[in-house]
């Protein structure tokens, strides 16, 4: 239901609050545990994200998915030097343009591409 999903972001807003990265580190987690399990992937995982965090914040961040998901490494690299990294930004840019602002316009150029789409908040079903 979306009142009970509402309550549950609600919830981890508050006690997430004061520590954003903490909130961050974990959702990170679970979206790349649901790819993972979705995609039953065995073995090592590399992962190649934007080069935003740094010193201990970046240590923190990479033990803290290392704890959680196994057998993982995690790459940070420059997004400007990194054209796959950009085309990520797009993606990522277009899908929230469509739910933050309902503007599909960029979304209807790549929805054919998308192979795999995950709910973390149940669809109202009475809608």
């Amino acid at each position: 239901m979306q009142i009970q999903g509402q309550l549950q972001i609600t919830a981890i807003l508050a006690r997430y609050q004061k520590e954003p990265q903490i909130l961050y580190n974990e959702l990170c987690k679970l979206l790349l545990r649901r790819v993972i399990d979705e995609y039953g992937v065995q073995g090592p995982v590399s992962i190649v994200m934007d080069k935003f965090l740094y010193g201990a914040k970046r240590k923190s961040f990479d033990k803290y998915l290392a704890d959680n998901l196994g057998n993982i490494q995690v790459s940070h690299v420059d997004s400007k030097r990194c054209p796959c990294i950009q085309a990520a930004d797009f993606v990522a840019g277009a899908i929230g343009r469509k739910y933050r602002e309902t503007d599909d316009l960029f979304y209807k150029k790549i929805q054919h591409k998308i192979m795999l789409e995950l709910d973390f908040i149940e669809p109202d079903q009475n809608r």
